[in-house]
């Protein structure tokens, strides 16, 4: 028999034995990593001979290469969740067809792949024991576990705590002057012009407070709660001379003033001045002294300086050079010099202009009956407007031309800052209609209609008879103008080479020396002139009395459209005019 040892081959994946002929020797095989080879159901681990009749079987590992990543980690303010996962890699070995050889050393081939190594349900399992309850976007769990992509994702999300909002105050008036321009950028500033006092009127909305707005709570990923920052609120007050809505939240004024703020750390107390004090003089620190409400200047107002008030001004000290506008009454302790004092200004006006605009309406609706009968008449149903007004002017209402004369001279406003721009407006218009209505012939119906419609209008608007008057008191006066539409008093030593008009009566005191002195009403006065005869004009109406302790001569008294000049000093005079001879009596009192 021949002699050959016996060898052994892989193919597809078995061991084949050809055993050894005669004494030839049994083949040998070896381990090999990636696969475990069984001889008789034992694993070998080092070179082991196979002898005929034993069972040889190879069994491919697969081997865990790298691990998979199943993590989940919480941000630090606890707001999001971010899970990580990543496929563990696997290798899978396959042995390889070999020939037959006397000591066999299987040669293996290695194939690595990726698996799953978690699935959905011990991924809630972790984040379960994470503490992760709120916020969780399964959609996003399931991506993620689908692609295993080995990044970050964020899973779930918290909720972040919404902050509130403070209270707050929303502030409806200004609480300071207007600031002064820089000399330098503005040259030709007027520096005693600083803006007027700041000013509302009674029910006028000062303040309004917008409560706190709670913020709302938020939430960790972990269900924890997270409180927002506490909102801060704050006290709106009623001070002196204002008022609270019912709500508590506005407040308003209770007079006409000068609004003041005083604005702490949780409280804001809002107060109304209704008089603008000054503590010193109206000078150029001062600035002119413009407001609303009542006025009172402890100190002098200076040279070149103004005050304009609509309601009283009273001053402690003298006024020299200056000018002096209020609505209501004006009271001044120490002298007056060079200067001009209004009381009323709007009321001087209404008296001046009231009476004409009373007589005008009447004219005009006396002239549109006319022409409404006229038209009656036969022969002129189709007369033109124009052609019966100047027929009706020249023939019946022939002082109408003048009237429109005296109006427009009337209408004239030297201090436009006192009225409302409505009110000017309406001036305007009817002086401008006045004016296109002199040129009677041209006029049409309806232009008579709405010149009748606008002089009501300007009527309505100085219709002051139901106005308490404006006083003026002073206490001595030089070269200076009173202009009152109340009466006028000069308590003190008396007034020189001073012109005074009143809507009401006057009283003097002292003496009156030089200047004109004119009254609607009765007019006292305890001494007139002086023995240099300087001349001083009194005037009144026809219906009214001038009382006079003292009367040098060159003093004209007029009453109505008759004047006396005295020639000789008189005492306890008292002047009127008789209504039955229509003279003028100088009696004695």
């Amino acid at each position: 028999m021949k002699e050959f040892d016996g060898k052994l081959k892989i193919f597809n994946s078995e061991v084949i034995l050809t055993p050894p002929g005669g004494s030839g020797s049994n083949p040998q095989i070896l381990p090999a990593k990636g696969i475990v080879i069984y001889v008789n159901d034992t694993p070998i681990h080092d070179s082991t001979t196979i002898n005929t009749g034993d069972t040889v079987k190879i069994e491919s590992c697969i081997d865990l290469v790298e691990d998979g990543v199943m993590d989940v980690k919480i941000s630090n303010d606890g707001l999001s969740a971010s899970l990580m996962l990543k496929k563990r890699m696997m290798a899978r070995y396959l042995v390889l067809d070999s020939p037959e050889v006397t000591v066999l050393e299987p040669q293996v081939e290695q194939t690595l792949y990726e698996e799953k190594g978690c699935d959905l349900e011990q991924i809630y399992g972790l984040l379960n024991k994470m503490g992760v309850n709120y916020g969780l976007d399964h959609k996003a769990i399931e991506n993620a576990f689908s692609l295993m992509s080995g990044e970050w994702v964020v899973i779930a999300q918290g909720l972040l705590p919404e902050p509130g909002e403070n209270a707050r105050l929303e502030i409806f008036f200004e609480n300071v002057r207007p600031a002064v321009p820089r000399e330098d950028i503005m040259e030709n500033m007027d520096y005693r012009e600083k803006g007027a006092i700041p000013s509302v009127d009674k029910d006028t909305l000062l303040a309004k407070k917008i409560p706190a707005i709670p913020g709302k709570t938020g939430k960790t990923v972990t269900g924890k709660k997270m409180t927002p920052p506490p909102v801060k609120d704050i006290l709106l007050k009623a001070g002196k001379n204002t008022y609270c809505s019912e709500d508590g939240l506005q407040v308003l004024s209770a007079v006409l003033g000068q609004p003041i703020l005083d604005r702490k750390e949780k409280q804001c107390t809002i107060t109304i001045e209704p008089v603008f004090l000054l503590d010193g003089d109206v000078d150029l620190n001062s600035g002119h002294i413009k407001f609303r409400g009542d006025i009172q200047i402890n100190g002098k107002v200076t040279e070149s300086m103004e005050i304009h008030s609509d309601r009283s001004v009273k001053i402690l000290g003298s006024v020299n050079g200056a000018l002096i506008k209020a609505e209501g009454s004006v009271s001044v302790r120490n002298n007056v010099i060079n200067s001009r004092i209004m009381a009323g200004t709007r009321q001087s006006f209404g008296f001046h202009v009231y009476p004409l605009l009373v007589e005008f309406e009447s004219t005009l609706v006396g002239i549109l009956k006319g022409f409404q009968q006229i038209k009656k008449t036969p022969g002129h149903e189709n007369a033109r407007f124009g052609f019966i007004l100047d027929l009706l002017v020249e023939k019946k209402f022939n002082g109408f031309i003048q009237q429109i004369e005296n109006l427009c001279q009337t209408l004239l406003i030297n201090f436009k800052d006192d009225f409302s721009h409505d009110m000017i407006n309406s001036i305007e218009s009817l002086k401008k209609q006045l004016n296109d209505f002199k040129r009677l012939p041209y006029q049409e119906l309806n232009d008579a209609v709405q010149l009748l419609q606008t002089t009501s209008l300007v009527k309505k608007y100085l219709n002051v008879h139901s106005v308490h008057k404006s006083d003026i008191h002073v206490m001595y006066c030089l070269n200076s103008h009173l202009e009152a539409s109340g009466s006028v008093i000069v308590a003190g030593q008396g007034c020189f080479h001073t012109d005074i008009t009143s809507q009401d009566s006057i009283e003097i005191k002292g003496v009156i020396r030089g200047g004109t002195i004119r009254a609607e009403k009765n007019i006292k006065i305890n001494k007139v002139g002086s023995e240099a005869a300087i001349k001083t004009n009194i005037i009144v109406p026809s219906d009214q009395i001038v009382f006079i302790d003292k009367v040098f001569e060159n003093t004209i008294v007029t009453i109505g459209d008759n004047s006396y000049k005295f020639n000789i000093p008189r005492s306890r005079v008292k002047i009127s005019c008789n209504n039955s001879t229509g003279n003028m009596d100088i009696t004695t009192f």
